[in-house]
């Protein structure tokens, strides 16, 4: 993982994302594509170019009987199992910003159980500006250029988590990253042994278990250097795919539109699904996408919608990224970012309700436009 990006990794139209993954054609270029179609609200394109890297979920039947679970909201349960824990980890894949959402819906209220520090994997080490500035800027991560992880940070200092990086300087070969990640959480216990800490991942590194060439992942890693057992959080199995066929086939045994945990009633009573060869405490259930204004529809579970098309005066298409007014828009990663074809594309921002904003236009000429208003 690089810590700083390069300017091209960040926003670019969906042609030019297109154009550079055809010319390179390998699993890595595509894997990058589908982060940086996620970087500009392209929620879909996501989905699909990443899949087009791995193969097909094998065809095979798996056995879930609903009648052993009582189906509840995923956060409740989540909260309460938190409220028995010390660190809470949970997982993202990097190109799914519906993950970085969830999470970010989540801390509000693990701040009311006590938890007051937050780490995530892209941070940088050396970003000292997070904490003065109050807001994320290009330079505080990899992925953090996203504009749903953009936010989950933003949420974690607003509700008052102190944030910190937690990847090694010298990351080495797999083992040795897993193991310096612990070590750098392990500091904070040191320094502050009754801190509660919530750690946001990506895929493997919430195993408490081995992972081929790793040894032990970096949560098995830091129960082994601290004697805390972490609550794990999985986002990445019971989450759509852009083709059926790339799902975990326990994904489509729930059919549910909201976030839930399917909890054991019977025997194991208040116990999680979880999957047969899945080592986690908890598999998320994430409700499938469809679209409103042309975006997934959660976004606006939180998010109020403006429509922007037709204030646009530059030639189409352009790419639009909306700012806080209070933050400085040469560095600070934008609330939402979205690409726009035409006069009749009625695609919407998702903005943060009362707040006011600055939106810079700018299409492949270069040419631009600055828009000003306030979100009601």
């Amino acid at each position: 993982m690089t810590n700083i990006q390069e300017e091209w990794l960040r926003y670019n139209f969906s042609s030019d994302i297109k154009t550079r993954t055809d010319s390179i054609k390998n699993e890595h270029s595509t894997t990058d594509a589908a982060v940086l179609y996620s970087n500009i609200g392209k929620y879909f394109s996501a989905l699909q170019v990443f899949d087009q890297a791995y193969e097909p979920t094998p065809n095979q039947s798996v056995f879930f009987d609903s009648t052993n679970y009582d189906i509840v909201p995923a956060i409740d349960y989540i909260i309460k199992e938190a409220a028995k824990n010390q660190i809470v980890i949970i997982n993202e894949a990097h190109h799914v910003s519906y993950h970085r959402f969830f999470t970010m819906l989540l801390l509000n209220k693990l701040s009311e159980q006590g938890f007051n520090y937050f780490g995530a994997e892209t941070l940088t080490l050396w970003d000292s500006s997070l904490v003065k500035n109050n807001y994320p800027t290009l330079n505080t991560g990899y992925y953090t250029v996203e504009p749903q992880y953009g936010n989950l940070i933003r949420q974690a200092l607003k509700t008052g988590f102190k944030v910190f990086a937690y990847e090694p300087n010298e990351q080495g070969d797999g083992m040795q990253r897993e193991i310096g990640q612990a070590k750098n959480i392990q500091k904070i216990l040191k320094k502050d042994p009754k801190a509660k800490i919530v750690i946001h991942c990506g895929y493997a590194h919430l195993l408490e278990g081995e992972v081929q060439g790793w040894g032990k992942a970096m949560a098995g890693r830091l129960m082994e250097y601290t004697g805390i057992n972490p609550l794990t959080i999985d986002q990445v199995e019971l989450t759509e795919h852009f083709e059926k066929k790339y799902e975990n086939p326990y994904y489509d045994k729930f059919n549910y539109d909201k976030f839930v945990v399917p909890v054991n009633n019977g025997k194991m009573m208040g116990m999680s699904f979880r999957l047969q060869d899945g080592p986690s405490d908890i598999f998320v259930y994430h409700p499938r996408t469809h679209l409103k204004y042309n975006r997934p529809h959660w976004l606006f579970e939180y998010y109020s919608p403006k429509f922007i098309n037709n204030d646009i005066t530059i030639s189409f298409p352009v790419l639009v990224k909306a700012y806080i007014s209070t933050e400085n828009e040469k560095d600070a990663i934008p609330i939402d970012v979205i690409e726009i074809n035409s006069k009749a594309d009625t695609t919407a921002l998702a903005l943060i309700p009362k707040t006011s904003y600055k939106i810079l236009v700018e299409n492949k000429q270069k040419q631009k436009q600055t828009l000003k208003f306030d979100v009601k």
